[in-house]
């Protein structure tokens, strides 16, 4: 059996006192279902702007990236052409080649020690849950 139910007679002892207690558990859960639904729609909403904002400051950074690769790249060039001048071309490639490999080889492994540090935060998410589960342990008493 059920009950329409208007948001004038919710409130009234009465109307309490007619409702079983499976509807009661019944709107109990569709309220926390409600709840973790708007959580996760905050957190993508939270997640989604930080992503944007950082996007938009990043972009200097990436243009400065590409222009040190042409510049790197034209500075390992003139390494090899510098030190072809001692050894032979094929050797003196050889040579930095190598050097380069151990330098991004350690860059790797700093790095990837680095990424395990971070933790990202969604600190309107955290504290409106923190808000939601207070709520419910103040109306299951």
């Amino acid at each position: 059996m059920t009950q329409q139910v208007s948001s004038t007679n919710v409130a009234t002892p009465e109307f309490r006192a007619k409702r079983p207690l499976s509807a009661v558990v019944d709107d109990i859960f569709q309220n926390m279902e409600e709840i973790v639904r708007s959580e996760l729609q905050l957190a993508r909403t939270e997640a989604a702007g930080e992503a944007r904002k950082a996007a938009r400051k990043a972009s200097p950074l990436a243009i400065a990236a590409v222009l040190g690769w042409y510049a790197g790249g034209l500075l390992l060039l003139s390494a090899v052409f510098g030190l072809a001048s001692v050894v032979p071309l094929w050797l003196a490639s050889l040579v930095i080649g190598v050097a380069i490999l151990l330098v991004a080889i350690g860059l790797y492994a700093k790095g990837r020690e680095q990424l395990k540090e971070v933790e990202p935060e969604l600190p309107a998410t955290s504290q409106s849950l923190t808000e939601n589960l207070a709520w419910i342990k103040k109306q299951s008493v």
